[in-house]
């Protein structure tokens, strides 16, 4: 049985079925030479030698096993070529892939384990590339259904900043228009109006006056996890990134802080009581050139 799933695995909705033709035996090789206990095992194994591979031949490197398979490629890998899973996901493929680099190799110079991947306590924002992208998948999905559930989690999450529990059960009658800004409010104990940016207000309009009595993001009734649930149906193009809303909320807070929104502003849009954990949301933020802070500080403020 694991013979049969190493010989009839194909990849889901990552590449392009010439690019997985350039890969594919080098892929089956190095998962054979492995030799995973079991079915799991299995899957992680080639899910991760597949996006190893992938990113060797994007990065023009050479997919000999003694060569690829080196501590400082699994690294590189690890930093640049898994920005677009979750934090928990990068840091099983990295561990999967140093195993298998341990394993299959017999010259290749392995340091000592490294120390684990910090776990950050926010998602890592999206590229612009990234966000233009999934705003046009959501705008031209085939039913109104899923297009109604892209554009509300984009207009909702990454226009206004909210949270899961928060966009999934949102009113159309919480949206208003003021001073010529759309903004939505949000009642209870993280009571707040928010400012929408401008690239979303109009759709977002459009479906606060299609839905002004109910949810806007789907009519399921909200059950665990029902967000991912209802999200997993969008049709979305192989290559694409995924719609995950925690990112996209990071990648709003990087806007509003780059945009000059001071932090205790940006605590309050964002609902939170205490800023504990942002520590890793420095990183997200481009410091601005020294010249620049010069004129800012000693030119007076």
């Amino acid at each position: 049985m694991i013979e049969y799933r190493i010989a009839t695995y194909r990849p889901k909705g990552v590449m392009t079925a010439e690019q997985w033709e350039s890969i594919e035996p080098n892929v089956r090789d190095a998962t054979r030479r492995f030799a995973p206990k079991s079915l799991s095992a299995v899957y992680l194994t080639m899910r991760a030698v597949t996006m190893f591979f992938l990113w060797a031949t994007e990065q023009h490197l050479p997919l000999d096993i003694e060569r690829l398979f080196v501590s400082e490629n699994v690294e590189r890998f690890s930093e640049t070529g898994m920005n677009h899973l979750a934090q928990h996901s990068r840091a099983s493929y990295r561990s999967a892939l140093r195993g298998i680099g341990r394993t299959i190799t017999r010259k290749a110079p392995w340091a000592p384990e490294p120390a684990r991947l910090k776990r950050t306590t926010l998602a890592d924002p999206y590229p612009h590339s990234d966000l233009a992208w999934l705003w046009e998948i959501c705008l031209t999905q085939r039913s109104e259904v899923r297009r109604r559930a892209g554009v509300a989690t984009m207009a909702l999450c990454h226009g206004a900043g909210l949270t899961g529990a928060e966009f999934s059960t949102l009113h159309g009658s919480s949206v208003e228009m003021v001073d010529g800004v759309a903004v939505v409010h949000i009642t209870g104990a993280h009571a707040r109006d928010i400012p929408v940016l401008p690239q979303y207000a109009d759709e977002l309009v459009r479906l606060s006056l299609a839905y002004v009595d109910g949810p806007m993001f789907s009519d399921r009734a909200p059950t665990r996890n029902w967000t991912s649930g209802v999200l997993q149906y969008l049709e979305v193009p192989a290559g694409a990134p995924r719609l995950v809303p925690s990112r996209l909320r990071t990648t709003w807070m990087v806007a509003l802080s780059t945009a000059g929104v001071r932090i205790s502003e940006l605590q309050h849009l964002a609902g939170v009581k205490t800023l504990k954990g942002w520590e890793d949301f420095t990183r997200f933020v481009p410091r601005r050139d020294d010249a620049v802070l010069r004129q800012l500080i000693g030119g007076g403020l």
